[in-house]
């Protein structure tokens, strides 16, 4: 997914207040990686896991 995806899908109402001006005025530039060691860029082959900690 293109970073501008995980954006509009991942981020809160406050995160894209914040990040989507500062992308208009080009001072922020957002891109997205992902790679498992064991891996490299199988999605089939994908072990991370998400977990909530904290208030995050």
């Amino acid at each position: 997914m293109p970073a501008g995806g995980i954006l509009r899908h991942g981020a809160s109402e406050a995160q894209k207040a914040e990040i989507i001006p500062a992308i208009v005025e080009g001072r922020t530039k957002l891109s997205s990686a992902h790679a498992e060691p064991q891996s490299r860029y199988d999605l089939f082959d994908v072990e991370t896991q998400a977990k909530k900690d904290g208030e995050g």
